[in-house]
């Protein structure tokens, strides 16, 4: 059972792996789609907005049929979905239908995104924590891989091609969690779990807990920062800087230093949301002298810094929220998720429109009070959580 347990485990990691494909993509092809599509300032932040928006709806969808599908589905079905997309944009297509693909990819990326994290922490229970931060560990190191992969492909292929060979790999992934799930979820406690039927009594319950809602807003901020960050770092490297080499090596400093985070935070000797509430505060100062040194050493430097202190916001606020209620690790990983989505979604269409007003480079300014803001409401929660106003 153990043996079986572990691989299982190491299964649904390696399928963690396509998500951060899927999630890290657009960041690295911007440049030439952007170049490809000839399009205005404004409209460079649709894209990520489209897939992010696609992931809204698939996570409201999800809170709905979570007592009638498993977790282990969601990921099969919401990860070939997404893998697919992938390879369909390798296609010739109008901007409209390549948007409409950014979001059908963003409904299999964000109902997949949800529920590996969730069906982790029923698979592992009280040892949840620690395995989220490996999840999102191998989610940073995967991320850091890609962009130094996907630039050197772009060298040697089209971007169409390109997306054709990550879908692909994709696809592989997925398909090995399908074996994977075939042959042993019935024998794993856990593995086959449903939720009961979505209450909205207890979704309003949840919303109505003043440490619930600050949590959410938590995420909403810690996810919009980091988006930011994904989004926009090469466009503003490579555009505003003129420095194509260190582009894509900027975000993988940042993956690397978002991995280191996310495995050993949880194992510091401190209450998670005081390492959130430090480490959010850090990298908005970081990033605002990255930005104000106007070069791509300071970029790559306040990278360094915002991964490394703030690259753990999301596992650990999952963690934080499976803590608030373990008996509904669904729900209340699914609530995270859509703030977090929807942070995602804003996040790009403010700082293209900030970029159309006054430059790229004021929009990329943005992102450090985001940081700083997240950080404060992070050292709020761990005030109201010594005064036991956690419930």
């Amino acid at each position: 059972m153990k043996k079986q347990k572990k691989i299982y485990v190491v299964s649904l990691l390696l399928s963690v792996a396509a998500t951060s494909i899927a999630s890290g993509a657009m960041g690295i092809m911007m440049n030439p789609v952007i170049d490809f599509y000839n399009l205005e300032s404004s409209q460079e932040g649709m894209m990520s907005s489209c897939i992010s928006a696609g992931a809204l709806l698939a996570l409201v969808a999800g809170m709905f049929l979570r007592s009638r599908v498993r977790k282990a589905d969601f990921i099969i079905w919401g990860g070939f979905l997404m893998s697919i997309m992938l390879t369909v944009k390798s296609v010739s297509m109008s901007f409209l239908t390549f948007l409409a693909v950014c979001f059908l990819m963003g409904v299999g990326n964000g109902i997949t995104d949800s529920y590996q994290s969730a069906f982790l922490a029923d698979i592992l229970g009280s040892d949840a924590k620690k395995g989220l931060g490996v999840l999102h560990g191998i989610f940073g190191i995967a991320g850091f891989i890609l962009p130094l992969c996907l630039s050197r492909l772009l060298k040697t292929y089209t971007w169409r091609q390109v997306y054709l060979i990550i879908g692909s790999f994709s696809l592989v992934l997925l398909s090995q969690f399908l074996f994977s799930t075939k042959t042993l979820s019935d024998k794993i406690p856990g593995g086959t779990m449903l939720e009961e039927k979505l209450s909205f009594n207890q979704t309003i319950d949840f919303i109505k807990n003043p440490f619930f809602c600050l949590l959410l807003l938590c995420m909403f901020l810690g996810a919009a920062g980091q988006n930011g960050i994904l989004v926009w770092t090469v466009r503003y490297v490579s555009f505003t800087l003129s420095d194509q080499y260190l582009a894509p090596v900027c975000l993988s400093l940042y993956w690397i230093a978002t991995s280191v985070s996310r495995i050993f935070s949880p194992r510091l000797p401190f209450p998670a949301l005081r390492i959130l509430a430090v480490g959010s505060a850090i990298s908005g100062i970081g990033w605002g002298i990255g930005v104000f040194s106007n070069t791509s050493f300071g970029i790559c430097a306040a990278c360094v810094v915002a991964g490394m202190t703030s690259g753990c916001c999301i596992p650990l606020l999952l963690g934080i929220g499976a803590e608030f209620s373990s008996r509904d690790t669904g729900l209340v990983t699914s609530m995270l998720m859509f703030v977090k989505t929807a942070g995602q979604i804003i996040c790009p269409v403010v700082i293209a429109q900030i970029q159309s007003a006054g430059g790229l480079r004021n929009a990329v300014y943005t992102i450090a009070p985001v940081f700083i803001v997240d950080g404060a409401i992070a050292f709020i929660l761990n005030r109201m959580k010594k005064r036991n106003a956690f419930l």
